[in-house]
């Protein structure tokens, strides 16, 4: 029905269709934006542009951008448009031009490259297609895949308005036409009196397929292949069905996500450890590169926020955190048992102090004895006295000055406190075993100048870029090798090796870490880095908030930490999977009571064997002076 209002012939049935639309579903958006026809090219465009302008200007609604479309703008120019007002937060559009496949392909190519996250909700084609052929370009277009809550209102030729939508949901016919219902004449509709204009297509998706990309990697993900029939999955462009055996936490989350939203997952498998990597050229491998180029639609498989500008990514799931096991601190040798019961610092501080204590008692006996005119003792006669004293030896005669007395009894004193301390941990040392120091930080390790590696240069994606001097350090000095190398170094005791930390607080290790080896490592106390996973989709995934939802309950109900546990019981090595836990609290096997050997007291021997030898080498020394001075006299 068309009524004259302010002197231009309105369509009341638009104005109705738009009172019913924006109340129940544009309010709760950021902004809107309405496309319209420049020059409109026909009585039916030039309509919907004075129906749009005379509602909006005298409605409630959200912000509003209104783009004029000229025939002669290029695609560049309405690009840059559409790109600028996605920016600023727009989640509705109306378009009513012509060029509205323009404007789909275009929108398709903003949403690829905008940097913001939120999801299209509305789109209102309003179209003048007498022959359907705009319809059915539109309804074939790809980008209906990422954009299924649209309405196209498309005029008939009695005068009433058609309805439509995509059908969208299962595998067969899904880009045809449903009408949803008919706006009459008269502003009222023919099915319903207030009609569901944007269905929830992603509720039920009636078997369709989803085409999703993953790898082995435990306890995430692990592929096996089947016999046709007897696996729990499809694999992509394959005619068999059921012939992938797919399990993980991830996996059992993706069936638990399928079954509640009714889709068929497709599985497309690459090979273990290969994330694969984005080019600056554009090109990309592996996972990553497969929805990158848009083969699938979804990724798992301890995937992160690697590439934040080129995919979209759901509720981050678990936290993924790298341990180093480094090579074990090793047994200090016995050649040092001596001088093992103080620090190095400690016995820096004695030797000063005997020092001291040799020159002041020099000081002393030699003013003490020039004052009694008697011979003066040298300063090596001193530093024995101040030696026996501290060895415990018998003092020196008495002295009838105090100051003498006083400095012995102050050297007495603390020669038994010394040397009770020395005995102590003599003691100890004989009993514990002393070990090197550990690596027990990042700074230390990278100090070190170990190196280490992982089957992937994807445990690196988080440390590219960095300016931290010990990190770039450890960029360097990662490594990829074969599983076979891995598990060779694994018994040198000079390579490092990355373990992941799970987020129930189990560790996640390759098959070549093995029971035998754990002997050769220790853990570090700290994580290198980490990250939380987040499953990559193409950009503008309209499953995406469907599957955040899902995420929220599978963490809230600890289903992820029950399902982590499970796959860990079933696949791990729990006796390495103990050993693990035990190295993570610094915990070392006790060699138990031994039996003293020659080795127990090797140092002391070669102190003997040292003195021995110096005091040998000074009796030729003298013996040679006294010779020459006896040949110097007969001359």
């Amino acid at each position: 029905m068309d009524i004259l209002a302010g002197g231009v012939i309105v369509n009341i049935s638009i104005i109705s269709l738009f009172n019913q639309i924006v109340p129940r579903y544009f309010l709760e958006l950021n902004s809107l934006a309405i496309i319209l026809d420049g020059e409109p090219s026909s009585d039916v465009y030039q309509e919907y542009a004075d129906e749009l302008e005379m509602f909006f200007k005298s409605q409630t609604s959200p912000p509003i951008s209104w783009i004029s479309v000229h025939s002669s703008m290029d695609s560049e120019s309405l690009e840059e448009k559409i790109l600028s007002i996605t920016e600023l937060g727009c989640q509705g559009f109306i378009v009513a031009t012509p060029r509205v496949v323009d404007f789909i392909a275009l929108k398709y190519q903003v949403t690829q490259k905008s940097l913001q996250r939120h999801r299209d909700k509305y789109f209102i084609f309003l179209i003048d297609d007498q022959s359907g052929n705009t319809t059915e370009e539109i309804l074939q277009h790809k980008a209906l895949e990422i954009y299924p809550t649209h309405l196209i209102v498309r005029k008939s030729s009695k005068g009433e308005y058609d309805l439509l939508t995509q059908k969208f949901i299962s595998n067969f016919e899904n880009d045809k036409e449903i009408l949803v219902d008919v706006l009459q004449k008269d502003g009222t509709f023919l099915f319903e009196k207030s009609p569901d204009f944007f269905p929830d297509k992603l509720r039920d998706l009636q078997g369709k397929d989803l085409r999703m990309a993953t790898l082995t990697y435990l306890p995430y993900m692990t592929i096996d292949i089947v016999e046709p029939g007897e696996g729990n999955a499809d694999e992509l462009d394959q005619d068999h069905q059921k012939s992938v055996f797919i399990d993980g936490s991830e996996a059992l989350m993706m069936f638990e996500f399928s079954r509640l939203r009714n889709f068929t997952m497709k599985i497309k498998r690459f090979e273990p450890d290969f994330w694969g990597t984005l080019y600056e050229n554009g090109s990309s491998d592996g996972l990553l590169g497969s929805v990158y180029k848009k083969e699938v639609d979804f990724v798992v498989g301890c995937v992160s926020m690697w590439y934040y500008n080129e995919m979209d990514f759901s509720f981050t799931i678990a936290k993924s955190a790298v341990r180093l096991l480094v090579p074990a601190a090793q047994v200090l040798p016995a050649s040092l048992t001596p001088t093992l019961p103080f620090t190095w610092g400690v016995w820096i501080g004695i030797l000063l102090v005997i020092l001291v204590d040799v020159i002041v008692y020099y000081f002393m006996e030699y003013h003490i004895q020039k004052t009694l005119s008697r011979s003066k003792k040298s300063i090596g006669s001193a530093a024995l006295t101040i030696g026996a004293i501290y060895l415990q030896q018998s003092a020196p005669g008495t002295h009838q000055r105090s100051s003498m007395r006083i400095l012995l009894a102050v050297l007495f004193l603390s020669s038994v406190i010394v040397g009770n301390s020395y005995s102590g941990g003599l003691a100890s040392v004989l009993t514990v075993p002393k070990y090197e120091d550990s690596i027990d930080t990042n700074h230390e390790f990278a100090e070190s100048g170990i190196k280490w590696g992982a089957p992937s240069d994807a445990w690196l994606y988080s440390l590219m870029g960095t300016d931290q001097p010990d990190f770039k350090t450890m960029v360097k000095n990662f490594e990829v090798k074969s599983y076979d190398e891995f598990r060779r170094v694994s018994l040198t005791r000079t390579f490092a090796l990355g373990i992941e930390r799970l987020n129930s607080g189990e560790y996640a290790f390759e098959p070549y870490i093995q029971e035998d080896a754990l002997d050769n490592f220790d853990m570090t106390k700290e994580d290198v880095f980490f990250e939380w996973t987040s499953p990559n989709a193409v950009r503008g995934w309209p499953l995406m908030d469907y599957f955040n939802k899902h995420v929220l309950e599978v963490l809230q109900h600890g289903l992820w930490d029950f399902w982590e546990r499970r796959i860990v019981e079933k696949y791990f090595n729990v006796k390495v999977q103990i050993g693990l836990h035990l190295l993570s609290t610094g915990y070392k096997a006790s060699p138990g009571i031994t039996k003293l050997q020659v080795a127990h007291i090797s140092g002391p021997i070669i102190l003997w064997a040292i003195g021995l030898t110096l005091a040998t080498m000074a009796f030729i020394f003298e013996l040679m002076i006294a010779l020459l001075k006896q040949k110097g006299l007969r001359q």
